[in-house]
C-alpha cells in the first residue's frame, strides 16, 4: 500500500496588534516543507483585518466607503501582485475546468495583444528593470488602454475570495467616477495601517529565485514559464514567520 504523501494542513494562529487593535489571524498552512504560496491564506486574512481597521477609522472621521460590487472602475488599472501571487494565479487557472480556463485565457490573450500593439507588453514582462518613476509612467500608459482585468465579469471580480492583496487594499471614499481617471489626482484612498501586499512582495527577497517585489497581474499566466524552477521549500509555520518578519521592515 502506498503511503499518503499529501502535505497535511495545520493552523497558523498568531495575535497581532494593528494600530490600537489586537487581532488574531488563524489560517491553514502546510505542515511539512512547501513553497511560499502556502502562506497566501494567512496573508489574505491579515490584509482583510488591516483593511477593516482602515475602514473603521475612515468611518469614524465621517467618511463613507465608495467602493461597491458592480463598480469595477479600478479594474482597468495596472495591479501589482507578488511573484508568489502570480504563480498562484497561474496554478489556479491550470486546474480550472477546460471551458472556464479557455474563456479566461482568451481574455488574457486579447489583453496581451492590446498591450503588444501599444508597445507596452515587453515592459510589462520585465518589471525588475523598472524604477519608481518608470512604474508610475507605465501605470498611466496601461490605464490609457482601458483593458479590463480578465477576471472581471459583469462588473464584479470572478475570483473574489482569491483576489490579489493589492485589490483588497484598494478602497476609496471619493466619488467612484474619479477612479476612471486616476491621473487627475482626485482619488481619496482609505489609509491602510499595514500593507500585507508589500510584505508578501518582499517575503523571500533574500532567496536566490527572488526576481522583483511586484509583477503586473496581466502577465501572471505567463510568469512561471518565464521564470521556471522550484521555489525554496519551508514548512508553513516557517513561511508565516518569514512573512511576519517583513512587518519590521
Amino acid at each position: 500500500m502506498k503511503k499518503n504523501k499529501k502535505n497535511r494542513l495545520v493552523d497558523a494562529s498568531i495575535r497581532i496588534k494593528i494600530v490600537d487593535e489586537t487581532v488574531e489571524i488563524n489560517a491553514p498552512v502546510a505542515e511539512r516543507a512547501a513553497g511560499p504560496d502556502t502562506v497566501l491564506p494567512f496573508a489574505r486574512q491579515l490584509a482583510d483585518v488591516a483593511v477593516a481597521n482602515g475602514i473603521r477609522r475612515a468611518e469614524a472621521q465621517g467618511k463613507t466607503i465608495s467602493c461597491a460590487k458592480g463598480c469595477g472602475a479600478c479594474c482597468a488599472q495596472l495591479v501589482p501582485i507578488s511573484d508568489i501571487e502570480a504563480r498562484g494565479i497561474a496554478a489556479m487557472i491550470r486546474v480550472w475546468p477546460k471551458v472556464r480556463r479557455e474563456k479566461i485565457m482568451r481574455r488574457f490573450t486579447q489583453a496581451k495583444q492590446r498591450f503588444e500593439d501599444a508597445g507596452l507588453w515587453q515592459t510589462l514582462l520585465e518589471p525588475e528593470r523598472l524604477g519608481l518613476e518608470q512604474v508610475q509612467s507605465l501605470a498611466l500608459d496601461y490605464f490609457a488602454e482601458r483593458v479590463s482585468c480578465p477576471f472581471l465579469e459583469d462588473s464584479a471580480c470572478s475570483i473574489h475570495p482569491q483576489r490579489p492583496l493589492a485589490c483588497r487594499e484598494y478602497l476609496v471614499t471619493s466619488d467612484p467616477l474619479h477612479c476612471a481617471e486616476p491621473a487627475q489626482g482626485n482619488i481619496d484612498g482609505v489609509e491602510i495601517p499595514l500593507r500585507a501586499s508589500r510584505m508578501l512582495g518582499r517575503m523571500y527577497e533574500n532567496e536566490a529565485e527572488h526576481i522583483c517585489d511586484s509583477v503586473p497581474l496581466i502577465v501572471a499566466p505567463y510568469w512561471p514559464r518565464m521564470h521556471p524552477g522550484k521555489p525554496t521549500q519551508r514548512t508553513g509555520p516557517e513561511w508565516v514567520l518569514a512573512f511576519l518578519d517583513k512587518m519590521k521592515a
